[in-house]
This record gives C-alpha cells, structure tokens and sequence, in this order.
C-alpha cells in the first residue's frame, strides 16, 4: 500500500492580553491596587496556563507573566496590608475597650466613693442628732461599700457605744419616770441622778429634773398649805401666816395662798385695832378708840364678815375675835353716846350766845357720834354679849331719834350761821365799797365779799328760810353795784347793734352792720355828740377809744384828720362842780397858719400826731392811777399829767366842718368805747 506523504500546515495562535494584564500590574502600584493586582494576577494566570496548553500564542508570555508577577506582589502586598490592618484594629479595639472599662471601673470606684461618703456624712450627721436608727443604717451602707475605711468603721463603732449609753439613759429615766408617777420622790431622785451621771446634757434629763423639781415643789407647797390649814384651825394665826407665804414663795400664782393671807393679815389687823381700841379706851380717848374699833367691826361685824363665815378654817379665830370684841364694841357705843349728849349741850349753849359756828360744829360732833354708836350698837345685836338683846335694840332705837332730833338742830344752826356770815360779808363788802373811793382795788375786795355773802345766803335758802330770800336779794343788789363800778360801761359794736343808757341823736349818727365789723358813724352835721350813762368812774380806772375817720363808704382815712378843726373832741365830766372837766382835742392845729398840722391837745398843751392812714382803726387811751393819768394813742405814749377829782360822765362830740367852710366828706366811726377799773379784765 502507497504511503501517501503530507504536510501538516498549522493555524496561528491567537495573541493574549498580555499588554493588558501588564498595564493592570503595573496600576496595581500606582492606584486601585485591590482592584487592578486581584485582576492582573487572575488574568495572568489564566493567560499563563492558556500559553502552556498552546491556546495562546507565547510570544506574550513575558509581559504576561511580569503583569502576573506583579498583579500578585501587589494582591499579597493588599492582603498584607489587610492582615496587619485587621490586627491594628483588634489591637486597637481591644485598647479601645480596656479603656473604656478602665473608665467605667474609675466611674464605677467613684460612684461608689461618692455614694460612701454620703452614707457616711448621712450617718454622721444623724449621729451628730442622736438619730441612733438612721445613722445605724446609713453607716452599714457606707461599710458595705469599703469595708475596711477607718473612719465609718470608728462611727459604727461610736454608734454603738451611743446605743448603749442611750439604752442605759432611757431605762434610767423610765424608772425615774414610774418613781414620779407613783410620787415616790426619792427614788424617782436616785433614777434621775443616774441618769444625769450618764447624759446630763440630754433634753430628756432636763426636762425630767424640772418635773421633779416642780413636783417637789407641789409636795412642799402642799405641805405648808396642809400645816397652815391646820394652824389656822387652831386659831394659830403667825404660824399659819408663815406658811402660807412659804406657800406663796412656792408658787405665787396661785390664789389660795394669797386670798388666805390677805385674810389672815385683815384678822390680825382686826386684833391689833381691837388692842390699840381698848387702850385707847381705857385713856378715855374715845374719838380714837371708835376708829381703832372701827376695823375690828367691818371684819368681824360687817359686811367684810361674809367672806369668812364661807371657809370653815377661819371659824375658831373669827369666833374668839368676836367674842373679845363684842364687847368693846357695846363699850365704845355707850361712850360715843354719851360724848354726843355732851356736844348736844356745847351746842346748845353756844346757840344762845349766837355763836352759829360753833353751835353747828358741836351739832355735826354730837350727830356724828350718836351715828358711829348706833352703827356699833347695831353691829353687835346678832352677837352674844353681857347685856341682853332688848336692851341693845332699845339703845339704838333711842340713838336712831336722837340723830334725828340733832340732825333738826343742826339744820336751824346752819341756818342761823349762814345768815349770820352773808350778813358780816355784807359789812365787809360795804367798808371795802368805801375805801374803793380812794383806792379802786378795793372794789375787788368788795365784789368777793358780796359774792360769798351771796353765796351763803343762797345756801341758807335751800333750807326754805325766809330771812335768808331777803339776804340773798341784798347780796345779788350789792354784786351789781359793784359789777357796775368796777366796768360802768363798755360799748362794743362788734358784741351788739344798739346803745342803752347811752344819750345821742339819731339823725346825727347811724350804725352801720357787715360781715366784718359794726361801728356807729356820723352824718353830714356840722356837731354831732354821744354822751355816756352818768357812772361813778373808780379812782383808777382804764379808758379805752376805738375809732376811725371814714369816708361816706366808711373806707379809711384816718391820714385826714389835719383838715378838721376839733374833728373829735373827748371830754369827761367831774362830780363835782368846783371840779373843771378834762378835755382831750383831736384835730387841725390853730396854731399853724402856712400849712394844715393834725394835733392832739390835753387842756393847754399840744403834741403833734398825723394819724395812721395804715390802720383800719385809731386806737386811744387814757389811763389813771393814783391822780396821774397817762394818754396813749396807737399804744405810744403822747402825756402824762395830774388828774384830781371824780368823774361821772364821758362826752365824745365830732365836729364835721373842714377848714374854710368847705361841706365834709370825711365822718367819724366809733368802733368801741370802754371803761374799766384798772387791773379788771
């Protein structure tokens, strides 16, 4: 058989990536490492295995396997960096959590230290308080945190310490307490002293010893009350004193003590009157012994007497003092009585020598004595005594009648006295309205022995006695008088709106009345008087003028005067008729002939004043004492001059006319015109 020789032609094989895997290689280095080294190196080998089973052609086999070569240096350079980054962080994850419990082991530690130290300042402080439970509790809870720390374990220990001081202090004070109750005060001592030796700063102790104290002090008060109760019983009156005020000393707010030793010092009182009583009766001093008596009897015999026949303790000393009394008392009443028949007969006596005075003091004696027997006499009716009741009750019906006879007696002697006075004041008030003619003062004197002659007429009066009416109506008479001589007349407009006992005429003056002041004007006259009342002046006497120049309106112008010869012309008028009148002369001066001057003029002499067109009103005075008179006008003194005689009558005329004949337009106002003794208000 014919070997047939062929050729076998191959195909070509295809190119790999080796390019590629070499650029993925060498990227893998540059960036995107965990991206390009796993694909360099996967597609490197891959591609290598691919060249040996001659699917690929090998040309490429170098740069394959330099991309291969260098895809897995940088894969296990990524997975080397993986690894040792994986063991930083465990590494750093397991620092991270030691120190996280390291710190929450230092919380941990200092929460616990802080919760310690509050149980322990807690404890403290509750042992500081003596609240032994709380500071028990909150200490256990500070050592079971730190068992071992020293300072809660010496506060355990100091609280325990304290519990068994205080369990030893409180069974003290309940036994001292139980002695208390059962008052066994000793023991209850003995308790509380143990107790104060364990704790005597402890409140409970103080308190304790107080209530021992004050039930001692009830005991002691107790007993003195007891003793003085049983003193006074007996009649034993200093020895019950001292110990009800020993008691008081004790507790001095409380009432028995001082209600009995009030009572106590009224008895002894009550016996030290009825000693000094009875010596004082035995000197036949009988005015004394009835007040030395007199407290025995409101004790023992009066009203007082009620308050002890109430407590059964005063009844044996109330008793004997009654019965060393009584008697006295019956004593002093007779002598009183006969005292008061003596003074009966002084007054007697002394009334028909008109001696009044004395016969109404002698009466008021002798009533006043008879009264304090029958007021003895009757105390002593309920009591036993020597005399017999009968003869009691008959001496105080007869002392009852003769009061009442003495009482009669006294009333006419009073009447006859008050007559008798109010006469001799009428004399005496008439030899003072004498001596006034010289010396004004005087006229006091007189008034005040008029006024009391009247006064004790008028008391005389309301005993219905005629004589005294007539008296009383001289007396009321002879105050007038007086009353006119001391001010004989006083005109003030501004206190009334008309003139009485004054002499003027109406068409030549007119009152003028407003809210604010009243005054009398004159009109359009050429002379216009007002005369006063005809009075008898006192010897010293104060004259006083208020007035004014008014215009028709009755406005001010008091600066006008000048113009007006003898605008106002005052004159007072002597009793006498060989007596020249005093005349004082306001107006223009005659003298001056260049010039109109206001002046005023006493008699011969002229003082030179222009008035005071200031003021609402011109204010002048003349003053007397002892014959010299002084004339002020505005309170300035303008003259001093003698002045003898008396006087009756005071004459204001005002001349309206001015000088040269011309009609008047400036009037006169008078606002007040007084007379007064000197020294009268």
């Amino acid at each position: 058989m014919q070997q047939e020789n062929t050729i076998e032609v191959s195909r070509p094989l295809p190119e790999g990536n080796g390019g590629m895997i070499l650029v993925f290689g060498i990227l893998s280095f540059l960036f995107c490492a965990p991206i390009f080294g796993p694909l360099a190196w996967i597609m490197g080998a891959s591609e290598l295995r691919a060249i040996r089973n001659r699917k690929i052609n090998e040309n490429g086999r170098g740069i394959t396997l330099a991309g291969t070569t260098l895809g897995i240096i940088s894969s296990v350079l990524i997975l080397a960096g993986l690894v040792i980054w994986f063991s930083l962080f465990l590494i750093a994850a397991a620092a991270t959590n030691l120190r996280i419990q390291r710190q929450q082991e230092v919380q941990e530690q200092l929460a616990r230290s802080e919760e310690f130290q509050v149980h322990l300042e807690r404890g403290e402080q509750a042992l500081a308080n003596g609240n032994f439970k709380e500071a028990e509790i909150a200490l256990s809870k500070a050592i079971r945190l730190f068992p071992d720390n020293v300072r809660a374990k010496a506060n355990m220990a100091s609280l325990k310490t304290r519990l068994e001081t205080k369990r030893q202090l409180d069974a003290a004070l309940q036994e001292a307490a139980q002695a208390l109750a059962a008052k066994d005060l000793p023991q209850a001592r003995q308790k509380l002293a143990a107790a104060t030796n364990i704790q005597a700063a402890d409140v409970r102790v103080i308190a304790m010893g107080k209530q021992l104290r004050d039930a001692e002090d009830e005991a002691v008060f107790a007993k003195n009350v007891e003793d003085g109760d049983r003193a006074l019983g007996k009649a034993e009156l200093p020895k019950a004193l001292g110990h009800f005020q020993n008691a008081k000393s004790i507790r001095p707010d409380r009432a028995k003590p001082q209600e009995t030793i009030a009572a106590i010092q009224a008895l002894q009182s009550a016996r030290t009157s009825l000693n000094a009583a009875m010596a004082s009766l035995d000197q036949k001093q009988i005015p004394q012994a009835h007040g030395q008596a007199k407290t025995t009897r409101d004790i023992v015999l009066g009203e007082s007497r009620k308050k002890f026949d109430d407590d059964k303790r005063y009844a044996v000393a109330l008793n004997k003092l009654t019965e060393d009394a009584a008697p006295i008392l019956w004593q002093i009443a007779k002598e009183l009585h006969q005292l008061g028949e003596t003074r009966k007969g002084k007054a007697q006596a002394a009334t028909k020598k008109n001696e009044h005075s004395v016969a109404v003091a002698e009466y008021d004696g002798a009533r006043q004595a008879l009264t304090q027997a029958k007021d003895f006499v009757q105390a002593i009716t309920s009591f036993a005594a020597k005399e017999t009741v009968d003869e009691i009750k008959k001496r105080a019906m007869v002392l009852g009648v003769e009061i009442a006879v003495l009482s009669s007696l006294k009333e006419k002697a009073t009447v006859l006295d008050l007559r008798q006075k109010g006469d001799d004041l009428l004399k005496e008030g008439s030899v003072q309205l004498t001596l006034a003619k010289k010396d004004s003062s005087h006229l006091r004197k007189a008034a005040s022995a008029f006024a009391n002659a009247q006064k004790s007429f008028d008391a005389a009066r309301q005993f219905k006695d005629t004589d005294a009416e007539t008296g009383f109506e001289k007396a009321q008479d002879a105050c007038a008088q007086v009353a006119k001589l001391i001010r004989p007349f006083h005109l003030d407009f501004t206190e009334q709106k008309e003139l009485t006992r004054w002499t003027f005429a109406k068409n030549e003056w007119v009152l003028h009345f407003s809210n604010e002041q009243n005054w009398m004007q004159g009109v359009n006259v050429a002379t216009a008087p007002v005369l006063s009342p005809i009075v008898e002046f006192p010897v010293d006497f104060d004259l006083a003028l208020r007035f004014a120049m008014v215009d028709a309106n009755g406005n001010s112008q008091n600066d006008s005067w000048k113009h007006f010869p003898e605008f106002l012309t005052l004159t007072i008028t002597p009793k006498g008729k060989d007596s020249a009148p005093l005349s004082i002369v306001l107006g223009n001066d005659p003298t001056s002939k260049l010039q109109d001057i206001a002046h005023i003029a006493v008699g011969a002499k002229r003082f030179a004043f222009a008035g005071d067109k200031k003021a609402g009103w011109i204010s002048l005075g003349l003053v007397r004492r002892q014959g010299t008179a002084t004339l002020t006008v505005q309170e300035k003194e303008i003259s001093t001059f003698a002045v003898a005689g008396d006087f009756q009558q005071l004459a204001l005329r005002v001349k309206n006319a001015r000088a040269g004949g011309l009609q008047p337009n400036t009037f006169l106002a008078i606002y007040a015109v007084s007379l007064k003794m000197h020294g009268d208000k």
